[in-house]
């Protein structure tokens, strides 16, 4: 999903994380790790880690900041694509209403 975290600030090294909705089948869900994470920063438990495995299949110890900025900017990405692709629907919703067959070649990712 993600390239490019810096190393010493999100992930140790530079990763790549992929988010699936409702990904039941390789628990926990960023959620769950936002969630664990915000309940450690709540308790001012600075020494605790959070497991997490990203494209590169390894295991890094996140502390529960490192956790909550890397969860809150894979949510962020969501929230982007879920907006292009309202805006996009919105506007092919549009098209075939007036039947204006331009515009509706005109929608593109």
């Amino acid at each position: 999903m993600r390239r490019g975290f810096q190393r010493g600030r999100m992930c140790p090294r530079w990763n790549t994380f992929v988010i699936r909705a409702g990904n039941r089948a390789n628990p926990p869900s960023v959620s769950d790790q936002s969630f664990r994470a915000q309940r450690l920063i709540v308790a001012c438990d600075d020494e605790a880690r959070v497991d997490f495995r990203g494209e590169t299949n390894v295991t890094r110890k996140l502390t529960a900041t490192e956790m909550d900025v890397m969860t809150m900017t894979a949510l962020g990405h969501i929230e982007n694509i879920y907006q292009q692709s309202w805006e996009r629907k919105d506007a092919i919703r549009a098209a075939l209403e007036a039947e204006d067959r331009e515009a509706l070649e005109a929608i593109a990712w």
